[in-house]
């Protein structure tokens, strides 16, 4: 049997990368963001 840090460094040879999602604030509101976005300048 293959332990955890076996299977972890198996995992990294094959290509692949712990993917985590993006941290976001529980009180965000969906349609602020949205509205911010389609309004900022960027670079």
């Amino acid at each position: 049997s293959l332990g955890v840090r076996q299977c972890q460094r198996l995992f990294h040879q094959l290509g692949f990368t712990l993917q985590r999602p993006r941290r976001q604030a529980h009180e965000a509101d969906p349609l602020q963001q949205e509205a911010f976005k389609k309004n900022s300048t960027s670079g």
